[in-house]
């Protein structure tokens, strides 16, 4: 019995067909469940049936379960169809006032084509303007009819807007923990003096995107735990950068505070590690332990203090201000956000009771925080 054992065969499998040739043989799981289970914790069912296809995992997961990551892969395709209509009507909105925006996160890796477009579940859309620019499109859309989830902004995105057939939507005025010229957060205009930013092609020509480098700083730093979805971006990035011919490296320089260099390194090592197999160096799935084994520990893995409401995040240009409006927009709730959060109730003094439903949640995750608990890792836009 190989080390590589001591990954569940479930963890095993899915890992190995999201990230390793599809051509190496992996032992499938015995329990379609628990793989079923194991891909939704993940978040990568979309990736491995647009790697392997329907006839290799009909073959070693049967016709029933096959299906099952198919349509996972169908509906990230009907996602980032939505995502791509929503960045059309957005660029024409933002047109008719002379405004221009940028792409962040799974919007611009979608749209610059970096990934496939059934192969990463798109989950929201995030945008960055200048802080004027912001306003001036969240007060357009919210004359349009989308409405706000929640009641404040945060330190660096306005509140998250919704429309019925639409992505949530993010507006943000701040990149957070990509530090430029001395910044932990950067602007729109900061990154667009230093010649970070690349637009799009018309029509689209007032959208654009961040240069590849920064789009991995991002990746890399944007949730608050490592994640193997985050690192799926990561991976599609450096293969970008193969294919564009330039450095294979997408790991910038920017660190964001709270993530120590060794973390950092880390994740460089898997990058190299998953290039030498990529390359097709292994020819069996033993040859692939050591780093499958390093890949499966990063799930959930902590790199910085756990965030809270009551501390001020690193970096951000007013951090107790920012405390203050994020403590304002979790205990006033709208209707509306609870409506969405819980759905809507038959009578409206049973508003009152998801209140304080959320404020019990509330408070059960800031102890469960303050203890030093900490969760699995959130998503990456």
């Amino acid at each position: 019995m190989s080390s590589l054992d001591r990954i569940d065969p479930a963890t095993r499998w899915i890992l190995a067909r999201a990230f390793l040739p599809v051509e190496l043989p992996v032992e499938p799981p015995n329990d379609p469940a628990d793989l079923l289970r194991t891909a939704q914790r993940l978040r990568l069912a979309p990736r491995v049936a647009s790697r392997c296809g329907a006839d290799l995992l009909t073959r070693e997961l049967g016709a029933a379960t096959a299906e099952w990551f198919l349509a996972a892969s169908r509906q990230a395709t009907m996602q980032a169809l939505r995502t791509e209509a929503l960045v059309r009507h957005l660029s024409f909105a933002a047109s008719e006032e002379g405004l221009r925006f940028v792409l962040l996160k799974g919007g611009a890796l979608h749209l610059r084509r970096i990934v496939s477009a059934g192969a990463r579940p798109m989950y929201d859309l995030d945008i960055l303007l200048s802080r004027r620019s912001a306003r001036c499109l969240d007060k357009i859309l919210r004359s349009q009819g989308w409405h706000r989830t929640t009641s404040r902004r945060i330190d660096y995105h306005l509140p998250p807007l919704c429309h019925s057939g639409w992505p949530l939507l993010e507006i943000h005025d701040y990149l957070p923990w990509v530090a430029l010229n001395g910044r932990i957060w950067s602007t729109f205009e900061q990154l667009e003096s230093a010649k970070l930013l690349e637009p799009l092609p018309a029509p689209l020509d007032n959208v654009l995107t961040p240069q590849r480098s920064v789009l991995a700083s991002h990746a890399a730093v944007a949730a608050p735990y490592v994640s193997v979805f985050g690192f799926a971006d990561l991976v599609e990035l450096a293969r970008a950068g193969k294919s564009e011919n330039r450095p294979a490296s997408p790991v910038g320089v920017w660190l964001r505070p709270t993530i120590s260099r060794m973390q950092f390194a880390r994740l460089e090592a898997l990058l190299a590690g998953w290039r030498a197999l990529d390359n097709g160096q292994p020819t069996t799935g033993d040859a692939a332990e050591p780093w499958l084994r390093a890949l499966a520990t990063i799930e959930g893995t902590p790199v910085g203090a756990p965030r809270t409401m009551l501390r001020p995040l690193p970096g951000s240009p007013h951090p107790w201000l920012g405390v203050a409006q994020r403590l304002t927009s979790r205990l006033i709730v709208t209707r509306h956000e609870l409506a969405l959060r819980y759905g809507r109730p038959r009578r409206g003094w049973q508003y009152a009771a998801l209140q304080a439903r959320r404020w019990f949640e509330i408070a059960a995750r800031e102890l469960r925080l303050s203890g030093g608990s900490t969760s699995r890792g959130v998503s990456i836009g």
